[in-house]
């Protein structure tokens, strides 16, 4: 089925610039788990205090929950249209739990061998024939995994710069490939409105990153230490430790990130998302992470007790994270 683009209210508009930074964050933070259900069970339990969320539930309803959804697909291209439709389908059902992650995928599979000139019995597969059909119009398309879900990075245009990026073990020259004019960010950014994504990723030949992301933050620790500092360390990671397991992987270059923060503001966004589940490498790397802090600082597993980090000198934090790092990277020299 075609799926149309459709239009936000002014109030959306008016919502979408005056929702309030705390809120979006831990909306987003819900968003990383993977389930949209959970967002809207915490804008129906706020929403009596915050009353603009009401317009956030209907955005949710109406994308997640409708039985024709419609949404927006930036090309005219009825090809990429139809790609980009399977997609959407997907995220819906695995977003929403209507089926199993396994289910999923076996009927994105069927939906995008409809899209390719030999159908395949593997889907890595058929995304490598994607990927080689997207070239051909000008694209670039990365599939597989943003754990634990299926979904694709699209995008047009790549911009090369060098970076010189200090981290706790030595120098690191990085080239980030800056992206630009996207038609697809994956699973995340269509869960959130857009609020939150993958910023970038790292591979052996560099670091890729969405440029409409940072362009306004170049400056700011976002990018500096976010980005550039976390990116770094999982390239110097992945040349010294080729098997590391990407919750291993997180954990360190979220290390790193409070180990470089001027103050708390990763280290919230890091006990918003925290959750015991190895599936979402990120989440769980973050509640290793404010687990270990909890026992160091206060040992009562109140990992959601966000407001208490401010009251100890943030310095304190970094220079446990250090040891936290030094930590693991001893336990990976003793068992290599």
């Amino acid at each position: 089925m075609m799926m149309m683009a459709i239009q936000n209210t002014d109030d959306e508009r008016k919502w979408i610039r005056i929702m309030m930074p705390n809120t979006k964050s831990q909306i987003v933070s819900l968003c990383v788990q993977g389930d949209v259900t959970e967002v809207l069970q915490y804008i129906h339990d706020h929403k009596p205090n915050l009353p603009e969320l009401r317009l956030l539930e209907r955005r949710y309803t109406r994308r997640f929950y409708s039985e024709n959804a419609r949404l927006h697909i930036p090309t005219q291209d009825r090809w990429i249209q139809d790609v980009l439709s399977a997609y959407y389908d997907y995220f819906i059902e695995v977003l929403t739990k209507r089926v199993s992650a396994e289910q999923g995928e076996h009927l994105l599979h069927t939906r995008l061998n409809s899209c390719i000139p030999t159908p395949t019995t593997d889907l890595d597969e058929t995304e490598r024939k994607l990927e080689l059909l997207f070239k051909d119009k000008g694209y670039n398309f990365l599939g597989g995994y943003t754990r634990p879900y299926r979904g694709p990075y699209i995008w047009q245009k790549n911009s090369a710069e060098e970076f010189q990026v200090s981290l706790p073990y030595g120098e690191q020259t990085v080239i980030v490939n800056f992206m630009h004019h996207f038609l697809m960010l994956s699973w995340l950014h269509f869960a959130s409105f857009g609020w939150g994504s993958t910023g970038g990723w790292a591979t052996s030949h560099g670091l890729y990153c969405v440029y409409n992301r940072y362009k306004h933050i170049l400056h700011k620790d976002a990018f500096l230490v976010s980005y550039l500092k976390h990116e770094g360390q999982h390239l110097m990671d992945m040349r010294m430790y080729p098997n590391m397991a990407q919750v291993d992987l997180e954990y360190r270059a979220k290390l790193v990130e409070l180990i470089y923060y001027q103050d708390a503001e990763c280290l919230i966004k890091f006990a918003q998302e925290a959750k015991e589940d190895e599936c979402f490498p990120h989440s769980h790397a973050s509640y290793q992470i404010i687990t270990a802090l909890d026992k160091q600082f206060w040992g009562d597993g109140q990992i959601k007790a966000l407001d208490r980090y401010y009251g100890i000198p943030y310095k304190e934090i970094a220079a446990y994270s250090r040891t936290l790092l030094d930590e693991h990277t001893a336990s990976l020299i003793v068992t290599s």
